[in-house]
């Protein structure tokens, strides 16, 4: 046995393969459930002088270490081999987040395995080595399999269509410039507004455009929030029981259900439970409701909803706007209205589910029960949370969220992915891009990963046309943005990029979506630029035909609803990875990079689009800003 002075410089020191029942073979630990059974062999380089190896798990919650030792199965002269069949069950006490470590017993002494990288495994010296994130969920734990099929498609409502005969009320600003109008705006950013100027985008208009939404292959609308309240944008919840009379009142969401359903698409709806607005019928600051809120006497029954600090005048509010009172969502009687009145009428109504807005700063108490009480009315509605980091382990308000053992959410918002893929296309780091992907896949459980929700851009960011473009919008104040656009050359880079971004989006495991405008080539800064109207008539027709193209692949596609997803590689300008299922291998190769990319097939395939054949071992040339998905040969 050749001795190194320092053994963490030994190359390829350790080899991990587990089978689980439920998720097959892997070379790294992840996510389980508790029925599941693992099998584990670790194969230590025999340079090491290996004597004995045990897996060491702490659990998250409790802090307290188990240890399980793995049995000597045999060696060569490369490998000694140690194994053990691990229950779950057994193994640990509750579901819950973990982190595990290997120990190794050798001729320099106690080893441990070092989790740097999610699917590398190195050796340390030191016990505090990064460990690798175990996610251990409950064995009922199941999310809607309608989701991930297609695509998903987000609609700010004001902004969308216009349609319909719907009042404008006494104290709102109708902007009559659809095309040209300008978002009411703060002369400092940050600065307050009344949010009460109007387009006039009504759901009698979304209804009007479902066969549009349609031909995008959208499976799924998300509705920004359509409660009564006095904004456009109705994140200051006024009546949780009404459809706001702007956009047509309930009448006019039960026609977009309908003509929605007809097409195979489900409507989900905004839920900003975490606070209300000033001006609600349960806070009744302004007086505008009848006076039983909680400024209009500390014995109203919405009182307990909110904290106070000096009534009524001083109370906790959300980032401390005032016109936003926080609620405390683990009070009994809120959770009780919420869970109760509003998810049934609205499940019963026909939606196919909620998004949860600011769901880390919901109690985990109104999380189960609003997720139990979803359930019960439709076990495929799906509840998707706003989170912004990977929620598998999540900390917020010095709390570990719990979001994915089966009691709260079914998938959430992919951030992550959207600053991964920004950073691929706009600056070349086809890396970043397969790390942030394996990361997520390593985390999160399955039957989350397959339905995350998959944004380039959303109501809360700048369009994505105009990130990849390489404008920076914080250089200028409000009104310079107001009238700004992008060069033609600078429009042009935004295309292109674009255009391999949701190549590679339709690709990747989720549920792509599509913020409305975003497939005709909308610009916008930051809020509230990036809240114009939709340009009908004035689409960028060859960019629509791509997202509709690419939209039909991801309808009729098996491999790119629920398959594995496997890196081949990852550089400077390009990704090369594959999804598969026992049905189908799609590969999908993009180049953003400024020279061209080439790669060997290992495979015969096609072109899914436009049919070519190419044969095993043919070497596929792509230029700069091109891509190619491409089918296996059975």
């Amino acid at each position: 046995m050749r001795l190194y002075s320092d053994p963490t410089q030994i190359p390829f020191p350790l080899r991990l393969r587990r089978m689980s029942a439920k998720h097959g073979d892997a070379a790294c630990l992840g996510t389980f459930s508790r029925d599941d059974t693992l099998t584990l062999t670790l194969e230590v380089n025999c340079g090491l002088g290996c004597t004995a190896v045990s897996l060491s798990l702490t659990d998250d919650d409790s802090g307290m270490t188990h240890t399980f030792p793995l049995e000597r199965q045999g060696s060569d002269h490369l490998w000694d081999r140690f194994g053990a069949v691990l229950p779950l069950s057994e193994v640990t006490a509750r579901d819950g987040l973990f982190w595990g470590h290997f120990v190794l017993e050798t001729a320099y002494g106690r080893l441990w395995s070092d989790h740097g990288q999610v699917g590398e495994m190195g050796i340390s010296q030191s016990p505090d080595a990064p460990a690798e994130q175990i996610t251990v969920y409950r064995e009922d734990y199941d999310t809607p399999a309608w989701i991930t099929g297609g695509i998903m498609y987000h609609i700010f409502v004001d902004r969308f269509s216009r349609g319909g005969e719907v009042p404008c009320r006494a104290d709102a600003v109708l902007e009559p410039d659809w095309d040209g109008g300008i978002p009411e705006f703060a002369e400092v950013r940050g600065g307050k507004l009344k949010n009460n100027t109007f387009f006039g985008g009504t759901l009698w208009g979304v209804a009007e455009k479902m066969d549009y939404i349609a031909d995008l292959g959208v499976r799924c609308i998300y509705l920004s929030p359509v409660f009564e309240s006095n904004s456009n944008h109705k994140y200051d919840t006024g009546d949780y029981l009404r459809v706001d009379e702007m956009f047509g009142g309930d009448e006019a969401l039960r026609e977009v259900i309908a003509r929605a359903k007809a097409r195979g698409i489900r409507v989900i709806l905004d839920g900003v439970f975490n606070h209300t607005g000033d001006d609600s019928r349960y806070f009744n600051r302004r007086g505008n409701y009848p006076p039983e809120g909680a400024c209009d006497s500390p014995d109203s029954p919405y009182y307990p909803w909110y904290t106070f600090h000096s009534y009524p005048d001083r109370y906790r509010c959300w980032w401390d706007i005032d016109i936003l009172p926080a609620v405390r969502s683990d009070n009994e009687d809120y959770r009780r209205f919420i869970c109760g009145e509003v998810v049934r009428k609205w499940g019963e109504m026909g939606i196919g589910g909620w998004r949860l807005d600011v769901a880390d700063e919901l109690a985990p108490v109104f999380l189960e029960d609003f997720r139990r009480a979803v359930k019960e009315i439709d076990s495929d509605d799906v509840i998707y949370g706003e989170v912004w980091e990977d929620a598998s382990n999540k900390v917020a308000y010095s709390d570990r969220r719990r979001y994915f053992r089966g009691k709260q959410l079914d998938s959430v918002m992919n951030y992550p992915l959207r600053e991964a893929m920004i950073a691929f296309v706009r600056d070349g780091d086809g890396c970043f891009l397969r790390d942030t992907v394996l990361t997520l896949a390593h985390n999160y459980p399955p039957q989350v990963l397959r339905m995350l929700m998959n944004s380039l851009g959303t109501h809360d960011t700048e369009r994505i046309l105009n990130v990849l473009a390489g404008k920076c919008g914080d250089d200028y104040t409000n009104r310079e943005l107001s009238t700004l656009r992008l060069t033609d050359e600078e429009r042009a880079l935004g295309i292109a990029r674009l255009r391999c971004a949701y190549a590679a989006l339709i690709c990747l495991p989720g549920v792509p979506c599509v913020y409305y405008g975003d497939e005709a080539g909308m610009e916008g800064w930051r809020d509230p630029f990036n809240r114009l109207p939709y340009p009908w008539g004035r689409e960028d027709e060859e960019l629509l035909a791509h997202y509709r193209r690419l939209g039909s692949l991801r309808t009729s596609s098996p491999a790119l609803a629920a398959g594995d997803i496997a890196f081949h590689d990852a550089g400077e300008g390009h990704v090369l990875f594959t999804r598969s299922t026992e049905e189908e291998t799609l590969i999908c190769a993009v180049n953003v990079g400024g020279c061209d990319y080439e790669f060997d097939l290992d495979r015969s395939c096609h072109d899914v689009f436009d049919r070519p054949k190419y044969v095993c071992g043919e070497q596929i040339c792509l230029q700069p800003f091109e891509w190619k998905i491409l089918r296996v040969e059975k």
